[in-house]
């Protein structure tokens, strides 16, 4: 993800360009779009989301927690689900990521 400059280029689906970011599953070709992002604050950041068939979109909210931690939290619009065993599986609300 990168909300200073669209300069990503999704793997396998380089036909929409170049992006802000997106959000992808490993071992798995279905990806969420980031079409578009705004920072807001120096901690918090707001992005659209679209599906690689574009048939679902939302929006999110990406706060900074602390130095690690971010939460991404689903605002409006569609879930955020992906395939899990040839099935759709939702993501939760709201979800915690840790930096490595």
């Amino acid at each position: 993800m990168n909300l200073h400059s669209n300069n990503i280029i999704v793997p396998g689906h380089e036909m929409f360009g170049r992006l802000p970011g997106y959000l992808g599953k490993k071992n798995n070709n279905f990806f969420w779009l980031i079409t578009s992002g705004k920072i807001i604050e120096c901690d918090k950041s707001e992005f659209d989301l679209v599906n690689d068939y574009g048939s679902e979109d939302l929006k999110v909210s990406f706060i900074k927690k602390n130095d690690s931690i971010y939460i991404l939290r689903q605002e409006s619009g569609n879930s955020l689900k992906v395939p899990n065993n040839r099935k759709w599986q939702k993501l939760p609300k709201e979800m915690e990521f840790k930096k490595k």
